[in-house]
């Protein structure tokens, strides 16, 4: 299955334009023979959309720009990102939640599960969690469908109760796709590579992480979306700090079954570590204690052991280092350059 990563810049409650961006979005994937398009998380309406979201009128123009859209996925199927009404009489008015169309009607809707609220999000506030979880059928294949947070539980101590895939890898399904809005920071490149290198070995299916980039509120998006095969090699990690696209042609027919890939047995040098910090952590938490042996190796050098599981939170990423060192090496200098010329340029042109 041919799918199509749409990495792209978003403005907050501008409608018009982000309605704009993704249906040149589908029409580049089209033209690249596409399946599937995959865009980031709320990207109809930017993230964050903060208390915008407790506006009727915000959230029906909101569905008024899936409308537009679902016009556009007549023979392609397309994944965004939008607020969606909560039907029940229980719980919050909304879902943060992914659109599946298709054939111009929408096909399935996504709720996100894992609603992080520390440090830059507050997504409890508005949002209600998913109560039920499963694949989406497409052309024979079975989608796993999940939103930002819902991938970060991983590890012996997780923050939440429930991670999602474990849910959705009882169906069996041929790939996974993860619609992200998670910000910069000097970690956060190294542990979402771990992230998703860990699901595609734990569950033995290849993965697709579209992520967000650009800029408007004091947060900053890097982008770096990401691909990883079956067997947890990276095929691709998208452009930082701008726009860019990918096809990836999935094999669907790999090493795929009902229950996850078992773990290599831990070893004193290299266990995996909890990922129970969530998405963003404090330097003074990432610049704690020395690493153990070969996995201190795999994040200095990038050279992982095959078999292996390295997934990491943001508090192993820089251990043992000094930080004003650490921050100062060629690599964050740039990062944090580029992260600044993004901010300030984004929300000059967004909010004049």
């Amino acid at each position: 299955m041919k799918i199509y990563l749409a990495q792209q810049n978003y403005h907050i409650g501008n409608f018009e334009a982000n309605t704009a961006k993704i249906i040149e979005g589908i029409n580049k994937a089209k033209a690249e023979g596409a399946d599937l398009v995959l865009f980031s998380e709320l990207c109809i309406c930017g993230y964050p959309p903060r208390d915008f979201l407790e506006f009727d009128d915000f959230i029906n123009q909101s569905y008024e720009a899936i409308d537009t859209v679902k016009a556009h996925a007549d023979t392609i199927g397309v994944l965004i990102g939008a607020p969606a009404r909560n039907s029940r009489k229980e719980g919050k008015d909304l879902f943060n939640a992914a659109f599946f169309l298709y054939e111009g009607e929408i096909k399935a809707e996504i709720h996100k599960t894992l609603l992080p609220t520390y440090d830059v999000f507050d997504e409890n506030r508005y949002f209600e969690p998913a109560f039920e979880w499963k694949c989406i059928p497409f052309k024979g294949a079975k989608l796993a469908v999940t939103i930002c947070e819902d991938i970060w539980n991983l590890g012996d101590n997780p923050l939440y109760r429930l991670t999602p895939m474990e849910v959705l890898v009882k169906e069996s399904p041929d790939v996974m796709l993860n619609l992200s809005a998670s910000p910069y920071n000097y970690a956060q490149d190294t542990v979402r590579n771990s992230i998703v290198k860990a699901h595609t070995e734990k569950y033995g299916i290849p993965m697709l992480y579209c992520n967000n980039v650009g800029s408007q509120t004091e947060i900053v998006f890097d982008g770096g979306s990401l691909v990883y095969d079956a067997e947890g090699n990276k095929v691709k990690e998208l452009a930082y700090f701008e726009e860019d696209y990918y096809l990836y042609d999935a094999p669907l027919s790999s090493k795929k079954g009902s229950t996850p890939v078992q773990d290599q047995p831990a070893q004193d040098s290299g266990a995996a570590v909890e990922t129970s910090l969530g998405e963003n952590s404090t330097a003074e938490q990432i610049l704690q204690a020395e690493l153990p042996g070969d996995k201190k190796v795999a994040l200095e050098t990038g050279e992982m052991q095959p078999g292996r599981n390295y997934y990491y939170s943001a508090a192993d990423v820089g251990k043992g280092s000094d930080i004003i060192a650490y921050l100062t090496d060629d690599k964050n200098i740039g990062e944090i350059h580029r992260a600044l010329l993004l901010g300030i340029r984004d929300y000059f042109f967004k909010m004049g």
